[in-house]
This record gives structure tokens, C-alpha cells and sequence, in this order.
């Protein structure tokens, strides 16, 4: 037969911590009123926002460098140890970019949700 255990605190530990009703904007969020919903909505909202700025990021990278790379004809022809130019230039810096859109992405998202919940604990 297992053990019983038991949880010794202080009296006032949860007096000074106030549950999740006492908190208007879970209670409305719980109840899905419509202050609730503005909440979750400007949270979806915001994280929308940052998906279509990161992913216009990277269309303008690589938009123009596509572009200057039609322009220049591709350094058509032009090979570093027999592997072509344009190879070269789309490949690891391309990762390169695209590892650095997506820690910026998430960094930004931490912060949004982050933001959500101070707004949310703070009411």
C-alpha cells in the first residue's frame, strides 16, 4: 500500500495568492464573455500580425536576391571548385536566414504571449 502524503504550508500562502476566480480576466475568459474573447482575439491577432511581418521578411530577402540573380544573368557559368555560383549563393546563406527569421519569429511570439499573460494576471 502506497504511502499517504501531505502537503504542509503556511495559512497565509493561499490568502496571498489569489485563485483563478479572483482574477477578472480568467473569470471572463472562462466564461468566455466578451471581454474574454477581446483578449484571446488581440493575442491571436498579434501573433498573426508577426506571422505575416516575418514571412514579407523573407519574401523581400529573397525576392530580391532572386531578383539581382536574374538580372545578373546567375553568373551564368561562374563554378567555385566545380560547384556553380548561384549554388552557392542560395544555399547556406539561405539557411542562414531562414534560421534567423525563425528565432525572431519565436522570440517575438514568446513576447506576445508573454505580454498576454502579465495582462491577464495583472487584472
Amino acid at each position: 500500500m502506497p504511502t499517504r502524503r501531505e502537503v504542509v504550508r503556511h495559512p497565509r500562502a493561499d490568502a496571498a495568492r489569489p485563485s483563478r476566480q479572483d482574477r477578472p480576466a480568467i473569470r471572463e475568459m472562462d466564461e468566455q464573455s466578451v471581454a474574454g474573447d477581446v483578449l484571446v482575439q488581440s493575442l491571436i491577432r498579434a501573433q498573426l500580425g508577426l506571422a505575416f511581418a516575418v514571412m514579407a521578411l523573407f519574401a523581400i530577402v529573397f525576392g530580391i536576391l532572386g531578383l539581382s540573380l536574374a538580372l545578373t544573368g546567375g553568373f551564368h557559368g561562374a563554378q567555385v571548385f566545380g560547384v556553380p555560383v548561384t549554388w552557392i549563393l542560395l544555399g547556406p546563406p539561405s539557411f542562414a536566414v531562414i534560421a534567423g527569421l525563425g528565432w525572431l519569429y519565436r522570440r517575438q511570439a514568446d513576447r506576445n504571449e508573454q505580454d498576454f499573460i502579465d495582462v491577464v494576471e495583472r487584472s
